[in-house]
């Protein structure tokens, strides 16, 4: 039966489609080997996924650094910690949604890690659920910034960015199985040009040291 469902590609997913007799059976999943095939939508590629996260952690960190040179402040560890995963999730979902939602995930994951830690160590008292929902709205927002268009990178045959689409296509439709690490670093270089992701890391992160600035001085 799953197998005679369309995909958003509208063909036949995984494995060959109709040209793998196997998949003919309705009743089968996974190749009928479901002990080592365990993707039944095949995007799982591994290298695009850490090329993705660990981008994304990077750029989470980098735009804490960036925040603490210009406000003239040294942030507490938590918040490195914080900026650091949940960058990483940031990129991840950057890889499987818009970068609407992945602004959000990666909003709601740094504030959440910032604020647990930093209750957890004793430098805040409880959790404030209205600044994870302030802190995951502003990364939604900030995701709708537009991205710069850049010759090879973001537009043009065979840009970074088509090379992101065209993997992820591929993979969605089973014609692949595998991404090597160089191809996946393009991916992730043009999809974080094409939807701004590092500036509105960089916003969302100066913003939110606006927030503690005026709390302080309250």
């Amino acid at each position: 039966y799953w197998y005679m469902q369309q995909d958003g590609s509208r063909k036949l997913p995984g494995l060959g489609g109709v040209f793998n007799a196997v998949n003919m059976d309705v009743y089968h999943y996974a190749g009928n080997n479901p002990v080592k095939l365990v993707d039944p939508d095949g995007q799982y590629a591994i290298y695009d996924d850490l090329a993705f996260a660990v981008g994304g952690a990077i750029i989470g960190l980098g735009s804490q650094a960036v925040q603490d040179m210009l406000t003239g402040t040294k942030s507490d560890w938590e918040d490195y910690a914080a900026a650091g995963i949940g960058g990483a999730i940031g990129g991840w979902a950057l890889l499987y949604t818009g970068p609407v939602g992945a602004g959000a995930a990666g909003g709601a994951i740094t504030n959440s890690v910032r604020q647990g830690l930093k209750w957890f160590t004793g430098k805040q008292k409880g959790f404030d659920i209205s600044e994870l929902a302030i802190e995951t709205g502003t990364g939604a927002l900030l995701g709708k910034l537009p991205g710069i268009k850049v010759k090879g990178v973001t537009s043009g045959r065979g840009s970074m960015n088509a090379v992101y689409k065209q993997m992820t296509t591929k993979l969605r439709e089973g014609t692949i199985k595998s991404i090597k690490p160089k191809t996946a670093i393009k991916m992730f270089k043009g999809r974080i040009k094409d939807t701004a992701f590092v500036e509105g890391a960089w916003a969302n992160s100066m913003i939110n040291a606006g927030k503690n600035k005026a709390k302080d001085e309250k």
